[in-house]
């Protein structure tokens, strides 16, 4: 097929997206990069301009960035595109093979290509059901009502000390708000990143006054409408005027339950990012996907591995398309994620375990600045590093150089 006939091939075509974050847009913007010309309709239950999560926790939640600052693109660019944006319509279902989406509101849409980048949802906890002045962070909506909190509240009461609770932490101590943060490890970020880098997250948090009860959970609340105090497993209280959830997300899969799709710790997909279906790709915190420079299906909620996997499928489905070789570059890819807090920006590359061994690389107490790495044998898995991007950059180029020679 002529590159001419496939343009002409393809500008029949019409391409489906569902979701609207950072993998979505990343797709559309790939599309539009590959100057595809067909239609392209964008599906999201969220019904704002799509925007970008994670300053959610970070300057938006602090009141430097206001909701304008959040949006990827303005309306003008989606329309430029020649893309649909159907923003608070929800998609229940996916039928003929993945060629027709089932709306709520029962219609129906078809397309030829597919790209599901659906994302996560907040984990909930039961006994805080209904209470209004209980928000996880997930969207713009979330953002809003942990905002008006920060900005009234006197006492903030967190349940888990992942990075969306430790960032919003630091921001509502600078704010001067009293922060409990309630979280079931014996240290935050324990679990993830092994003790000696929770130790130093620990002391950080709690030289700026946020009180810590690790090793515990939430068994209870107090008060009706909303809650006035927390009850926990030792039978201790913790008074609150505000509760963030942050326990942790699950990939947001329900509505394709009945689709054939194959699903395993998220929407099962090869190195590619193509999942069972014909024409049907995956991206973003929902898809679980062969990494080829670590031998390993992953499922990764990161935003950089969203973006980079929305940006690569997407030349891949217009090649599957116009019916070119199915031949295509593998989504090699070292996971990467940051946090902002305190004024410290702390990363983190690799793919390791909290039980590797770990080694200190730098250490500068008085500035803060400090680097580590993770090991397996004589393997570097990864690394972690406060305030020291060189160094994390490094550390990634040691695992892509160490991994592709393998």
């Amino acid at each position: 097929m002529t590159d001419l006939t496939a343009a002409t091939h393809l500008a029949s075509k019409r391409i489906a997206i569902v979701g609207a974050s950072v993998a979505g847009v990343a797709a559309a913007e790939a599309l539009s990069k590959a100057e595809f010309k067909g239609s392209i309709d964008v599906f999201d239950a969220d019904p704002e301009l799509p925007y970008d999560r994670p300053p959610l926790s970070k300057q938006f939640a602090s009141g430097d960035w206001n909701e304008e600052k959040l949006r990827f693109h303005d309306q003008a660019w989606w329309q430029e595109i020649g893309a649909t944006l159907r923003l608070g319509c929800r998609v229940a279902g996916l039928e003929a093979s993945g060629r027709r989406l089932r709306l709520a509101d029962g219609s129906r849409v078809e397309n030829d290509g597919l790209v599901i980048a659906t994302g996560a949802e907040p984990v909930t906890l039961e006994c805080l059901a209904g209470r209004r002045n209980v928000s996880a962070l997930r969207t713009l909506a979330d953002g809003r009502l942990l905002g008006e909190a920060l900005r009234n509240a006197h006492h903030l009461a967190i349940i888990g000390s992942g990075f969306i609770g430790l960032e919003v932490a630091a921001i509502a101590s600078s704010l001067g708000l009293k922060v409990t943060v309630i979280e079931m490890s014996a240290m935050p970020m324990g679990a993830r990143l092994g003790v000696e880098v929770a130790k130093r997250i620990l002391s950080l948090h709690e030289r700026h006054g946020i009180r810590f009860r690790c090793g515990r959970t939430v068994v209870s609340a107090d008060g009706s409408a909303e809650v006035r105090s927390l009850t926990l497993d030792d039978g201790t209280t913790v008074n609150t005027d505000h509760v963030l959830v942050g326990v942790g997300v699950r990939p947001a899969l329900e509505w394709l339950r009945h689709s054939g799709i194959v699903i395993d710790n998220g929407i099962f997909c090869d190195a590619h990012g193509r999942t069972s279906l014909p024409a049907v790709y995956a991206a973003g915190d929902a898809a679980s996907w062969m990494n080829p420079l670590f031998a390993e299906q992953m499922r990764v909620e990161h935003w950089t591995t969203a973006r980079e996997q929305g940006q690569h499928l997407a030349p891949y489905l217009l090649r599957e398309l116009y019916g070119g070789s199915a031949e295509q570059a593998s989504f090699e890819h070292v996971p990467y994620v940051w946090s902002d807090q305190y004024g410290l920006k702390i990363q983190i590359v690799g793919r390791f375990m909290p039980s590797d061994t770990f080694r200190v690389d730098h250490d500068e107490p008085d500035s803060g600045r400090f680097a580590g790495s993770y090991w397996r044998g004589d393997k570097l898995r990864g690394g972690v590093a406060i305030n020291m991007p060189k160094q994390i950059m490094s550390y990634r180029k040691e695992i892509l150089s160490q991994f592709k020679s393998m």
